[in-house]
This record gives C-alpha cells, structure tokens and sequence, in this order.
C-alpha cells in the first residue's frame, strides 16, 4: 500500500544501469552519460557530473544499458531500454558525492519517458 501523500503511479526501483541522454530540440545539442539512482515505467532519476546541457520541460533521448549479459548458447545477449523523454527536474547533490575528483558537482535529473520504453536486443555484445 502506497503511503497516502505518495504520488507516483509506479513503483520505483532502485536500478543502477548505464544511462545516456542527448538533446532532441532544433538548433541544440548535447549530451551526457551517468548511472541510474531509480527506475520505473514512466521515468528515471540517475546522477551526472556532465549536466549543463539540460534544462527542465527539455526534449531529450534515452538509452538505458541492461549490462547483464544473457548467455543463450555460445551468444550473449544485452538489453538496450530506449524511450523519448522530457527532462523534469534537476537537484543538487549534498554531502560527500557531491563533487568528483576533478571538482565537478553532481547533479541528479529526474526525466519521465513520453513513450514506453523500446527494448532493443544486441546478440554477440562483450
């Protein structure tokens, strides 16, 4: 039972998987790469050093790394997740991961997918 001031629909799960976001809006680019904190069916929330290009309400692609590989006879198998998705908020990160070795902050991004997820199969992956 969802506590009653619980607003998500979905439950979240505590997924660390490889994420990459890049900018789909004309006239913009950009890109980053991070680590999810949390994912459901309607969103993900991951962590980056490299965030300066997003914005909130921001058009963007994602891609989500299942890195775990399936072995299905002699052939591995990776699971690609990949949706469009707006970029709904960014946070600062406290405490001691805050900054990176180099002195970058860290940033948390919360996007909320505008479609399901796509799951792209990759035979042979290593």
């Amino acid at each position: 039972m969802r506590p009653s001031n619980e607003r998500r629909q979905n439950p979240r799960l505590s997924l660390s998987y490889p994420i990459e976001l890049n900018v789909r809006e004309p006239g913009e680019s950009g890109g980053t790469r991070g680590v999810t904190a949390n994912l459901c069916a309607r969103g993900a929330y991951f962590k980056t050093f490299s965030w300066d290009a997003f914005r909130a309400g921001q058009s963007v692609s994602v891609n989500i790394q299942v890195p775990h590989a399936m072995v299905t006879g002699s052939e591995q198998i990776r699971i690609d997740m990949q949706a469009p998705a707006r970029v709904r908020r960014m946070d600062s990160i406290s405490g001691r991961e805050a900054l990176g070795e180099d002195g970058l902050d860290l940033r948390g991004v919360a996007v909320e997918f505008d479609t399901p997820l796509e799951f792209h199969f990759l035979c042979g992956w290593q």
